[in-house]
């Protein structure tokens, strides 16, 4: 389910924590990014979508929507994935991806795009038609 701007706050702690812990490889952890992605989150550039099981948060996803200025095609970005404990049924990712699916064909994307370090995750993307055969390497330009 969609968390709206209006509900952020009221579980901002337990969504900072999922995010800080499911950051994609080419974003920093630094206090000034996540009041980035807060503000992004309550002005609706991010959307937050959760996952509750019995009143209780089991995983949360962040998206935005990536745009490619020279081929004009927009994709549905998974910034980030968290879930507690993994223990989440294949099933329920499966209906939470095609939910996902659903949502960015809505609003004009093209493809779901993603990074993980998670092989339960990989396994599942190849289970829904996910190519798993890209690889993203990341060179830090500090590194000399």
């Amino acid at each position: 389910m969609r968390i709206y701007p209006a509900e952020i706050g009221a579980s901002w702690g337990f969504i900072k924590q999922a995010v800080m812990l499911s950051l994609p490889p080419t974003v920093a952890y630094t206090e000034d990014n996540f009041s980035d992605i807060l503000a992004a989150m309550l002005d609706g550039t991010m959307i937050v979508w959760g996952l509750r099981i019995e009143e209780m948060w089991k995983a949360i996803c962040v998206t935005t929507v990536s745009f490619d200025g020279v081929t004009r095609q927009k994709n549905l970005f998974m910034f980030s994935l968290y879930a507690v404990d993994g223990g989440i049924e294949d099933e329920v990712w499966l209906g939470a991806m095609l939910h996902l699916k659903r949502y960015a064909k809505k609003i004009g994307c093209t493809q779901i795009t993603s990074t993980t370090t998670n092989p339960r995750l990989v396994e599942l993307a190849k289970k829904m038609n996910g190519n798993t055969n890209y690889t993203i390497v990341v060179f830090n330009v500090e590194d000399e």
